[in-house]
Protein backbone atom coordinates (compact mmCIF):
# COMPACT_ATOMS: atom_id res chain seq x y z
CA UNK A 1 0.00 0.00 0.00
CA UNK A 2 2.83 2.39 0.91
CA UNK A 3 4.54 1.76 -2.42
CA UNK A 4 1.27 2.40 -4.26
CA UNK A 5 0.72 5.69 -2.45
CA UNK A 6 4.29 6.73 -3.20
CA UNK A 7 3.83 5.80 -6.87
CA UNK A 8 0.55 7.75 -7.12
CA UNK A 9 2.12 10.75 -5.42
CA UNK A 10 5.16 10.64 -7.69
CA UNK A 11 2.95 10.42 -10.80
CA UNK A 12 0.81 13.34 -9.60
CA UNK A 13 3.96 15.38 -9.02
CA UNK A 14 5.26 14.48 -12.50
CA UNK A 15 1.98 15.48 -14.18
CA UNK A 16 1.90 18.76 -12.25
CA UNK A 17 5.43 19.57 -13.42
CA UNK A 18 4.29 18.82 -16.97
CA UNK A 19 1.38 21.21 -16.50
CA UNK A 20 3.74 23.92 -15.24
CA UNK A 21 5.87 23.40 -18.38
CA UNK A 22 2.77 23.63 -20.59
CA UNK A 23 1.63 26.82 -18.90
CA UNK A 24 5.06 28.44 -19.15
CA UNK A 25 4.88 27.86 -22.90
CA UNK A 26 1.33 29.22 -22.81
CA UNK A 27 2.50 32.37 -21.01
CA UNK A 28 5.27 32.83 -23.56
CA UNK A 29 2.45 33.74 -25.96
CA UNK A 30 2.26 37.12 -24.20
CA UNK A 31 4.59 38.33 -26.95
CA UNK A 32 1.44 38.51 -29.07
CA UNK A 33 0.05 41.27 -26.84
CA UNK A 34 3.28 43.19 -27.48
CA UNK A 35 2.87 42.77 -31.24
CA UNK A 36 -0.70 44.07 -31.03
CA UNK A 37 0.34 47.16 -29.09
CA UNK A 38 3.51 48.12 -30.95
CA UNK A 39 2.57 47.14 -34.52
CA UNK A 40 -0.03 48.53 -36.89
CA UNK A 41 -3.09 46.40 -37.53
CA UNK A 42 -2.02 45.06 -40.98
CA UNK A 43 1.36 44.01 -39.58
CA UNK A 44 -0.21 42.26 -36.59
CA UNK A 45 -2.68 40.41 -38.83
CA UNK A 46 0.14 39.34 -41.15
CA UNK A 47 2.27 38.09 -38.22
CA UNK A 48 -0.54 36.07 -36.63
CA UNK A 49 -1.77 34.78 -39.98
CA UNK A 50 1.74 33.66 -40.87
CA UNK A 51 2.25 31.88 -37.58
CA UNK A 52 -1.13 30.17 -37.95
CA UNK A 53 0.02 28.77 -41.30
CA UNK A 54 3.31 27.56 -39.78
CA UNK A 55 1.47 25.98 -36.84
CA UNK A 56 -0.92 24.13 -39.15
CA UNK A 57 2.06 22.74 -41.06
CA UNK A 58 3.61 21.66 -37.74
CA UNK A 59 0.34 19.96 -36.76
CA UNK A 60 0.52 17.87 -39.92
CA UNK A 61 4.25 17.09 -39.74
CA UNK A 62 4.28 15.95 -36.10
CA UNK A 63 1.81 13.17 -36.91
CA UNK A 64 4.15 11.58 -39.47
CA UNK A 65 6.72 8.83 -38.93
CA UNK A 66 10.06 10.37 -39.85
CA UNK A 67 13.06 12.04 -38.23
CA UNK A 68 11.64 15.58 -38.18
CA UNK A 69 8.39 14.41 -36.56
CA UNK A 70 10.36 12.52 -33.90
CA UNK A 71 12.49 15.61 -33.22
CA UNK A 72 9.41 17.78 -32.82
CA UNK A 73 7.95 15.21 -30.42
CA UNK A 74 11.09 15.27 -28.26
CA UNK A 75 11.27 19.07 -28.20
CA UNK A 76 7.59 20.03 -27.94
CA UNK A 77 5.78 16.83 -27.03
CA UNK A 78 5.70 17.59 -23.30
CA UNK A 79 3.69 20.74 -24.02
CA UNK A 80 0.86 18.74 -25.61
CA UNK A 81 -2.01 17.06 -23.83
CA UNK A 82 -2.68 13.35 -24.51
CA UNK A 83 -5.77 14.13 -26.60
CA UNK A 84 -3.68 16.48 -28.76
CA UNK A 85 -1.30 13.60 -29.51
CA UNK A 86 -4.08 11.27 -30.67
CA UNK A 87 -4.07 9.85 -34.16
CA UNK A 88 -7.03 11.89 -35.36
CA UNK A 89 -6.36 15.53 -36.17
CA UNK A 90 -6.97 17.75 -33.15
CA UNK A 91 -5.06 21.05 -33.17
CA UNK A 92 -3.02 22.01 -30.15
CA UNK A 93 -3.91 25.09 -28.14
CA UNK A 94 -1.38 27.18 -30.07
CA UNK A 95 -3.56 27.46 -33.17
CA UNK A 96 -6.50 28.68 -31.07
CA UNK A 97 -4.35 31.29 -29.28
CA UNK A 98 -3.10 32.57 -32.63
CA UNK A 99 -6.64 32.65 -34.01
CA UNK A 100 -7.78 34.55 -30.91
CA UNK A 101 -4.97 37.09 -31.36
CA UNK A 102 -5.89 37.51 -35.03
CA UNK A 103 -9.57 38.06 -34.23
CA UNK A 104 -8.83 40.41 -31.32
CA UNK A 105 -6.81 42.62 -33.67
CA UNK A 106 -9.56 42.46 -36.28
CA UNK A 107 -12.50 43.16 -33.94
CA UNK A 108 -11.29 45.37 -31.08
CA UNK A 109 -9.44 48.63 -30.49
CA UNK A 110 -5.76 48.19 -29.62
CA UNK A 111 -5.93 48.53 -25.81
CA UNK A 112 -8.92 46.19 -25.56
CA UNK A 113 -7.22 43.61 -27.79
CA UNK A 114 -4.03 43.75 -25.70
CA UNK A 115 -5.95 43.46 -22.42
CA UNK A 116 -8.31 40.69 -23.53
CA UNK A 117 -5.51 38.49 -24.85
CA UNK A 118 -3.16 39.10 -21.90
CA UNK A 119 -5.90 38.45 -19.33
CA UNK A 120 -6.87 35.23 -21.07
CA UNK A 121 -3.29 33.93 -21.11
CA UNK A 122 -2.41 34.73 -17.50
CA UNK A 123 -5.86 33.77 -16.21
CA UNK A 124 -5.80 30.40 -17.97
CA UNK A 125 -2.38 29.54 -16.51
CA UNK A 126 -3.47 30.54 -13.00
CA UNK A 127 -6.76 28.65 -13.27
CA UNK A 128 -5.11 25.44 -14.45
CA UNK A 129 -2.32 25.36 -11.86
CA UNK A 130 -4.49 26.48 -8.94
CA UNK A 131 -7.30 24.14 -9.97
CA UNK A 132 -5.02 21.10 -10.08
CA UNK A 133 -3.24 21.96 -6.83
CA UNK A 134 -6.07 23.36 -4.71
CA UNK A 135 -9.31 22.57 -6.56
CA UNK A 136 -11.90 20.98 -4.27
CA UNK A 137 -15.26 22.44 -5.30
CA UNK A 138 -16.23 21.13 -8.73
CA UNK A 139 -18.24 23.37 -11.07
CA UNK A 140 -18.92 22.26 -14.68
CA UNK A 141 -16.05 19.72 -14.61
CA UNK A 142 -13.64 22.40 -13.42
CA UNK A 143 -13.01 23.95 -10.01
CA UNK A 144 -14.27 27.06 -8.26
CA UNK A 145 -10.76 27.63 -6.91
CA UNK A 146 -9.42 27.67 -10.46
CA UNK A 147 -12.04 30.23 -11.50
CA UNK A 148 -11.14 32.48 -8.57
CA UNK A 149 -7.44 32.21 -9.52
CA UNK A 150 -8.33 33.11 -13.11
CA UNK A 151 -10.21 36.22 -12.01
CA UNK A 152 -7.42 37.33 -9.67
CA UNK A 153 -4.67 36.81 -12.27
CA UNK A 154 -6.68 38.58 -14.98
CA UNK A 155 -7.35 41.53 -12.68
CA UNK A 156 -3.67 41.85 -11.76
CA UNK A 157 -2.77 41.68 -15.45
CA UNK A 158 -5.18 44.51 -16.29
CA UNK A 159 -3.75 46.55 -13.40
CA UNK A 160 -0.19 46.07 -14.71
CA UNK A 161 -1.30 47.07 -18.22
CA UNK A 162 -3.05 50.18 -16.86
CA UNK A 163 0.13 51.14 -14.98
CA UNK A 164 2.40 50.60 -18.00
CA UNK A 165 0.25 51.90 -20.86
CA UNK A 166 -2.09 54.87 -21.29
CA UNK A 167 -5.50 53.52 -20.31
CA UNK A 168 -8.59 55.65 -20.61
CA UNK A 169 -11.21 56.51 -18.01
CA UNK A 170 -13.21 53.54 -16.80
CA UNK A 171 -10.60 51.07 -18.03
CA UNK A 172 -10.15 49.18 -14.75
CA UNK A 173 -13.87 48.96 -14.08
CA UNK A 174 -14.45 47.53 -17.55
CA UNK A 175 -11.47 45.19 -17.17
CA UNK A 176 -12.77 43.88 -13.84
CA UNK A 177 -16.17 43.02 -15.33
CA UNK A 178 -14.47 41.52 -18.39
CA UNK A 179 -12.22 39.42 -16.11
CA UNK A 180 -15.28 38.06 -14.31
CA UNK A 181 -17.00 37.25 -17.62
CA UNK A 182 -13.84 35.60 -18.95
CA UNK A 183 -13.53 33.47 -15.80
CA UNK A 184 -17.14 32.36 -16.24
CA UNK A 185 -16.54 31.45 -19.90
CA UNK A 186 -13.39 29.50 -18.97
CA UNK A 187 -15.29 27.69 -16.21
CA UNK A 188 -18.00 26.50 -18.63
CA UNK A 189 -15.70 25.77 -21.61
CA UNK A 190 -15.96 21.98 -21.34
CA UNK A 191 -19.76 22.20 -21.29
CA UNK A 192 -19.98 24.46 -24.32
CA UNK A 193 -17.34 22.52 -26.27
CA UNK A 194 -15.66 25.74 -27.48
CA UNK A 195 -11.91 25.89 -26.98
CA UNK A 196 -11.26 28.37 -24.18
CA UNK A 197 -8.08 29.69 -25.81
CA UNK A 198 -10.41 31.18 -28.40
CA UNK A 199 -13.63 31.89 -26.49
CA UNK A 200 -12.14 33.52 -23.38
CA UNK A 201 -10.22 36.42 -25.00
CA UNK A 202 -13.09 37.11 -27.39
CA UNK A 203 -15.55 37.20 -24.49
CA UNK A 204 -13.31 39.54 -22.48
CA UNK A 205 -12.81 41.82 -25.48
CA UNK A 206 -16.53 41.92 -26.29
CA UNK A 207 -17.43 42.90 -22.71
CA UNK A 208 -14.81 45.67 -22.64
CA UNK A 209 -15.96 46.92 -26.04
CA UNK A 210 -19.56 47.18 -24.79
CA UNK A 211 -18.54 48.94 -21.57
CA UNK A 212 -16.03 51.37 -23.06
Amino acid sequence: MGEKLFYNGAMASFHYRQEIYRKLIHLSSLWMAGVIYFCEKPVSLAVFGGFMSITLIYEGVRRQDHALAHLLERVLGAALRPEEKAGRFKPSGAIYVLAAAFLCVLLFPRMIAVTALAMALTGDAAASLAGIKFGRRKVFDKSLEGAVAFFAAALVTADVIAAALPAGAGYMSAAAIAAFAAAAVELTAKKTGINDNLSVPLAAGAVMLLLL
